[in-house]
């Protein structure tokens, strides 16, 4: 595997992390661990939350899909010559799609949301 490759790969776990983590933050995220708050679900039920996930959430699969679609591209195209490195594009692509489920509905699966 080329290190171009690898490096390609690190640097798109990086710009998604990085970019998940900006788009799905909530805006009491910091409480947690202080004065009684001590998950996201404490976070939502305490704090009057501007929840935005229906915008943020497309709009930064908008901003990952380019890269995914790549590196599946990359994947199934090489996947022949070299099975390591096809697998560790697909590796890529489902930690970025995991990752974006986590922060932005995943995390909120078990909070019982206040009736508005």
């Amino acid at each position: 595997m080329k290190t171009i490759s690898i490096l390609f790969c690190i640097i798109f776990i990086l710009y998604s992390a990085i970019l998940i983590g900006c788009f799905s933050t909530v805006d009491h995220d910091w409480m947690i661990g202080k004065e009684g708050v001590n998950t996201v679900c404490d976070v939502v039920n305490t704090f009057v939350v501007n929840d935005d996930r229906k915008l943020t959430a497309p709009l930064c699969l908008v901003f990952l899909l380019p890269f995914m679609i790549l590196f599946m591209m990359k994947g199934v195209k090489g996947f022949a010559e070299s099975k390591l490195q096809s697998i560790v594009y697909f590796l890529t692509v489902i930690f970025s799609i995991g990752n974006w489920y986590w922060m932005f509905f995943g995390r909120f699966t078990d909070c019982p949301f206040p009736p508005n």
